[in-house]
C-alpha cells in the first residue's frame, strides 16, 4: 500500500510539472497578454525601424539574393513621436542590420520565407521583429500603456513569428552549431565586435545646459531619481555620476544609463545634453 501511494504521488507530481512547462509548439495557443509597460516599443517604432532597415540593408545582386527586403526607393520613413522612440527605432534597425546574413539563413533554413508570403517590403518588418524576438527569447511583448493605436501589419507579423518559433529557434541552433558560435555576437566581424566592446567601456558624458538649468537643480533631480554622486570615474557603478575633472559643467555616468537619464526628464527638456567629452572641452 505504501509503494502504491508513493507511486501515485510521484505520478501526480510529474503531471503537475508537465502542466507547468511552457510549450514551444507553433500550434500551441498563444500565452495571454502581459501587463503594460510604457518603456516597451509600440507598433509605430517597429514600422519606423523596418523602414530604416529597408533603406539601409545590404542589397545583394539579383542572382545572389535569397531574401528580398524590398527596394530602398519605394519606402517612406513614418514619423515617431519623442526622442526616446526614435532612438529605440534606430537601435532595432541597427541590430537587424548587424545580423542580416544570419537572419537570412534562419528565415530560409526554417522554411519561414518559403511558407509565409509577405507583401513588398514586409520582410524588413519580419527582420526587425525577429531580431527583437530572439533578444527577448520569444517572450510575448508587453503592450505599451501609452500606445495610441495598434498597427495590424505589426501584430500579424509578430503573431506569425510566434507561431513559427519552434522552427526558428531550431534553425538558429543549427546555425550556431554550424559556425561554432558561443554567442550570436561571435558571428560578427572582429572589427565590429572590437568597436562594440570598446563602446561598452566608454562612460556617458552629459553637459549641463546652464541656459535652462543649474548644477544644483540638476543634482537635485538626479538625487530624487536615485542617482548617487561619487568622487571619481573609477567609482562609477549603477545609478551614479561624478563631475568631470576638466569641465565643471560636464557630468560623467556609467555606460548604459541612457534610459535611466531619459526617465528623469532632464534630456527631454534639454537641461542635460548628451555629448562626447571632446565637444565640451
Amino acid at each position: 500500500m505504501v509503494r502504491k501511494g508513493a507511486s501515485a504521488q510521484r505520478s501526480s507530481k510529474r503531471g503537475s510539472q508537465a502542466s507547468g512547462r511552457v510549450s514551444l509548439d507553433p500550434a500551441a495557443p498563444e500565452p495571454p497578454p502581459l501587463h503594460t509597460d510604457p518603456s516597451d516599443p509600440d507598433d509605430q517604432v517597429y514600422l519606423h525601424a523596418a523602414a530604416i532597415f529597408q533603406n539601409t540593408h545590404l542589397e545583394r545582386p539579383a542572382a545572389q539574393r535569397l531574401v528580398s527586403f524590398g527596394n530602398r526607393s519605394e519606402v517612406s520613413v513614418p514619423e515617431v513621436r519623442g526622442e526616446a522612440s526614435q532612438r529605440l527605432a534606430f537601435q532595432l534597425a541597427f541590430n537587424a542590420l548587424k545580423y542580416q546574413e544570419l537572419l537570412e539563413d534562419v528565415l530560409i533554413d526554417s522554411g519561414f520565407f518559403a511558407s509565409q508570403p509577405m507583401p513588398d517590403g514586409g520582410m524588413s518588418l519580419v527582420a526587425v521583429l525577429l531580431t527583437d524576438l530572439l533578444d527577448r527569447k520569444f517572450l510575448p511583448r508587453l503592450q505599451p500603456a501609452n500606445q495610441e493605436q495598434e498597427e495590424e501589419a505589426v501584430r500579424e507579423v509578430e503573431a506569425c513569428l510566434l507561431r513559427f518559433r519552434t522552427k526558428l529557434v531550431a534553425s538558429l541552433a543549427r546555425c550556431r552549431i554550424k559556425h561554432d558560435l558561443l554567442t550570436l555576437e561571435n558571428i560578427l566581424p572582429e572589427k565590429i565586435r572590437h568597436r562594440q566592446e570598446r563602446a561598452r567601456e566608454l562612460p556617458l558624458y552629459a553637459w549641463i545646459n546652464t541656459l535652462r538649468s543649474s548644477f544644483e537643480e540638476v543634482r537635485e533631480v538626479l538625487r530624487t531619481s536615485g542617482f548617487l554622486c561619487v568622487k571619481s570615474v573609477a567609482q562609477l557603478e549603477g545609478r551614479s555620476y561624478c563631475t568631470d575633472t576638466h569641465c565643471q559643467d560636464l557630468l560623467v555616468f556609467p555606460n548604459g544609463m541612457k534610459r535611466e537619464l531619459t526617465n528623469t526628464g532632464l534630456l527631454s527638456d534639454c537641461r542635460l545634453v548628451l555629448q562626447d567629452k571632446s565637444c565640451c572641452v
